[in-house]
């Protein structure tokens, strides 16, 4: 992986499987999704085409003259098929989604290895995630079957409160505005963008909702 300024790299890194995971022998791993955390700049999230999902770290410091250093520092339960979407929440450090082929949408402890939901909201790959950034309990996912599910934990942990037929086609990209709260759009897999228009109770935060997400 390499991330550019300009025309320098600032970083480049070659993934491997750490030692511990041990169901397969090391070798070298392609990363599908990426997300950097909301609160330490540091600290990021890997998915890859294997479906694992690491913990990575870019202060992991190499040797001149060497390969690149490995960055994972933790290893969640991996998915069955390539991960497509991982996302921080923006009210909790240690809080983020993963999606996959494998048609599930998880929600992980940053600290711990196994999820602390696991939802199948689709029988078609769940293609992209995002959190609201006005509600902490809020977020949305985008399937390859067209629909939109947006969930609301306040209300239910078990079922979407929103699912929306949005495309004919795949969903490949969900979004909540940050700069006019209040909306969302959508891409699909034809180039087709879409703003919705969300209720009041999906955009104004309920009280002592960040107490629960921290109860999660």
């Amino acid at each position: 992986m390499m991330m550019m300024s300009g025309s320098f790299p600032l970083l480049s890194y070659i993934f491997f499987y750490p030692y511990r995971d041990s169901f397969l022998a090391a070798s070298v791993i392609g990363g599908t999704a990426m997300c950097f955390s909301c609160e330490d700049p540091n600290v990021y999230i890997v998915g890859t085409e294997a479906g694992r999902v690491y913990k990575c770290s870019t202060l992991v410091q190499g040797v001149e003259g060497k390969a690149p250093p490995n960055p994972i520092t933790f290893s969640y339960e991996a998915h069955v098929g390539p991960v497509l979407s991982v996302s921080f929440s923006p009210f909790h450090r240690n809080l983020f989604l993963a999606s996959g082929q494998d048609t599930a949408l998880r929600v992980f402890h940053m600290l711990k290895t196994r999820p602390l939901i696991h939802y199948i909201p689709s029988e078609a790959p769940i293609l992209d995630t995002a959190w609201s950034p006005s509600r902490p309990l809020v977020f949305a996912a985008a399937s390859a079957d067209g629909k939109l599910y947006i969930y609301d934990l306040n209300k239910s942990r078990v079922n979407p409160i929103v699912t929306l037929k949005v495309s004919e086609v795949g969903v490949c990209s969900v979004s909540f505005s940050k700069a006019a709260q209040g909306y969302l759009s959508t891409g699909d897999l034809k180039g087709v963008a879409k703003v919705w228009r969300l209720s009041d109770l999906l955009v104004k935060e309920v009280p002592g909702e960040r107490a629960l997400l921290d109860a999660l």
